[in-house]
């Protein structure tokens, strides 16, 4: 039996060119079962050999605030489907999720090429009195967990 591989991601495109082509295709041209799971609205499709499953299960596209809080519980319905023996995750937002993944055994990589603590510092649409807070707690939560 194949093993099965799951890239998650809630932010990056399905066509995200280092998530699908670099990896995702390089793991099922050498015989994995291989997964990614986005959210978005398009059809779940397969692109040479990787299964790439929308796993919104709204009728429309995320909000920034919808795709933080609800998106980890539509992935993770996901996985608790597939049951993979292992789970690469993309975004920080998925880094709680991949706590609960873990505790099931599956085993998880953790691959958050963005340093998100220092880009929140950026963020125009945070009040400013946020951003530092913000950062802080993410790095720190990074930086526990990973």
């Amino acid at each position: 039996m194949k093993k099965k591989i799951c890239h998650i991601s809630s932010v990056h495109s399905r066509f995200d060119i280092r998530i699908l082509l670099k990896q995702c295709r390089s793991i099922a041209q050498s015989d994995f079962e291989t997964y990614f799971l986005v959210i978005d609205e398009a059809k779940s499709k397969n692109i040479k050999g990787v299964k790439i499953i929308n796993c919104n299960t709204e009728s429309h596209k995320l909000n920034r605030f919808e795709r933080i809080f609800r998106g980890p519980k539509m992935l993770e319905n996901k996985i608790n489907e597939l049951n993979p023996d292992i789970v690469h995750f993309h975004d920080i937002e998925l880094i709680f999720l991949s706590l609960r993944i873990k505790k099931k055994g599956i085993h998880v990589v953790y691959d958050v090429h963005e340093d998100t603590p220092n880009q929140i510092l950026t963020k125009e649409y945070l009040p400013k009195w946020t951003r530092y807070i913000l950062s802080r707690g993410l790095a720190f939560i990074e930086k526990k967990f990973q």
